[in-house]
């Protein structure tokens, strides 16, 4: 039984699979299993504002893309009976806020990654890279593709963080 079969590997489930202290489960997304291994650590940008950005985008994607599209209020009346691509003014916001923060991610495989860990709750790694150095290289490499692609997130939802520091000995730059 495989994962493409439609089930969830033991692994997968010991690795994901929290009881929490009133002993009811939960499941932990991608980020957060990232998270707790500490792959979140690498750079300037600590991983509590990378993982805020990360809720804003997933959270502004899940509200704009969510509901679905065609469906009819039943609330309001209706003159004719056909169905409208009616989208709220609250799903419309999210979706522009989140393409506004996608295409702040320049780099095209950078947004498939980001779109993959924090919308698809996917991972990006390799499995059973150990005894693999190419392998743990490339995971390593999307690692930090991940965590640049947080960065931008940051430094989008957050401009207040952005940090100053001196690049030459008359010019002050945005970092």
């Amino acid at each position: 039984m495989t994962k493409e079969e439609g089930y969830i590997l033991p692994a997968e489930v010991k690795e994901r699979l929290i009881k929490t202290d009133n002993g009811t489960f939960y499941w932990r997304t991608q980020l957060e299993v990232y998270e707790a291994h500490g792959w979140l650590n690498f750079g300037r940008t600590s991983w509590a504002d990378r993982k805020k950005a990360a809720e804003i985008l997933a959270t502004s994607h899940h509200i704009g893309f969510g509901e679905p599209i065609g469906a009819m209020d039943m609330s309001k009346p209706w003159v004719d009976g056909h169905g409208t691509h009616y989208v709220s003014e609250v799903a419309y916001f999210n979706q522009q806020c989140y393409q506004e923060a996608m295409k702040s991610i320049v780099n095209r495989l950078v947004r498939a990654i980001v779109r993959v860990v924090l919308i698809e709750d996917k991972t990006i790694l390799y499995p059973n890279s150990g005894t693999n150095w190419r392998l743990r290289k490339k995971n390593e490499m999307r690692r930090r593709m991940l965590c640049e692609g947080l960065d931008i997130l940051v430094k989008h939802y957050m401009p207040e963080k952005q940090r100053v520091g001196i690049t030459g000995f008359s010019k002050v730059k945005v970092i």
